[in-house]
């Protein structure tokens, strides 16, 4: 699989990968069985399926929940998921309120058929793949993500000529032709907003913990997505047989997610 968290403060990407070692000093893993009360969706019998969780002592992890006294952040999805995007909120380190009901019940018996065990639970290790908002190549790939914040006003200047020139040579057409907003004369970050790694485009989201005071104030930021490869275990409940991905949403106030899925 290829999975990638971003930490738009350092602005930089990271790639997850299976670690052999224990003894680390901010453990994070894949998998394991649901470790949190509150994962059963009403009308069920099993939880819905743990993919990661971080330990938010790591400088590399950029959410620092101000709401929720938790450690640890839990990344779930709902395989075979029939609801729409799945929300819940973190309580606790040890709890989670599900906020969408991912098997409505008339779907439910068929999207709960050969419901997938737990994944091994497996060490991660966060690999820094850096991020350079003066190449071309990287703003193509995650500039609509991590942007170009960190330049000078000269340095946008410069960066955006090379994307101009960049974009004309690799598709033989102005990098303006990539806009599709409303604004008369899209600044060099209007543009960049629809460059990302995701299928059908960043997907839009307010936290939706009702309680949270960003609740329909602010647009969550992505903090990780996951993309499977056929042979996993998990493939065809994402991708239905196509390409698909996973792209969790977290509230950086409160730490409740949104997850969506594309092919959903």
């Amino acid at each position: 699989m290829l999975a990638q968290l971003f930490n738009r403060a350092k602005s930089e990407v990271y790639q997850l990968f299976e670690w052999s070692a224990t003894n680390v000093e901010y453990p994070h893993t894949f998998g394991g069985p649901a470790r949190h009360e509150g994962t059963i969706p009403e009308g069920c019998k099993n939880p819905i399926h743990l993919f990661f969780e971080s330990d938010l002592a790591d400088p590399l992890i950029e959410i620092r929940p101000s709401e929720t006294k938790i450690t640890r952040l839990p990344l779930y999805y709902a395989l075979g998921n029939v609801g729409g995007p799945l929300r819940y909120r973190v309580l606790s380190d040890d709890w989670i309120e599900l906020l969408s009901q991912p098997y409505p019940a008339e779907y439910r018996a068929q999207a709960l058929k050969r419901y997938p065990k737990p994944f091994p639970r497996e060490p991660i290790l966060l690999n820094a793949l850096g991020y350079d908002a003066k190449d071309p190549q990287w703003l193509w790939n995650y500039g609509g993500i991590l942007g170009v914040g960190k330049l000078s006003k000269a340095e946008k200047a410069v960066a955006k000529t090379a994307m101009e020139r960049w974009h004309q040579e690799a598709f033989g057409r102005p990098l303006i032709d990539r806009y599709d907003g409303d604004e008369e004369d899209p600044s060099f970050e209007d543009i960049l907003a629809g460059f990302d790694p995701f299928t059908q485009g960043t997907p839009e989201a307010w936290c939706p913990n009702p309680q949270c005071p960003e609740h329909k104030k602010q647009m969550l930021p992505v903090l990780m997505y996951l993309e499977p490869e056929e042979d996993d275990p998990f493939y065809e409940s994402i991708a239905g047989g196509d390409n698909g991905q996973l792209i969790w949403m977290v509230c950086p106030r409160c730490a409740s997610v949104k997850v969506d899925n594309p092919c959903t």
